[in-house]
């Protein structure tokens, strides 16, 4: 975790530093700011949310963002995946994998307002 999370910030940083196309940030920005809303809800608000679901459906989101629609649905198959192994091994209700599945839109969104 400590590294995945330096390496979106480092990104970041490389990639305002460089002036990296907006597609790079747009990227990094997408996968930081989405671990640090799973974070803030399992850790401060104590809600479990899915973080495997909210990184399947981040790529989703930027396969439709970058207009990548045949990648998009073979994410939404393996969405498919992460929802049924969740659910079959309890680790993740339906509602923390909902939960989990709408955080990197709103992230998305929320960037795509500010950018």
């Amino acid at each position: 975790m400590i590294f995945a999370v330096s390496g979106y910030v480092l990104g970041i940083a490389a990639g305002l530093f460089t002036h990296a196309p907006k597609g790079t940030l747009l990227i990094y920005l997408e996968y930081f700011l989405s671990g640090m809303i799973i974070l803030l809800f399992n850790k401060c608000f104590h809600k479990k949310i899915s973080g495997h679901a909210c990184g399947v459906f981040a790529l989703i989101g930027l396969f439709i963002y970058f207009k990548l629609y045949i990648c998009a649905v073979i994410g939404i198959v393996i969405a498919v995946f992460v929802y049924t192994s969740s659910l079959h091994t309890k680790r993740h209700t339906l509602p923390q994998l909902v939960g989990g599945s709408i955080v990197p839109f709103a992230v998305l969104f929320l960037i795509c307002s500010l950018i």
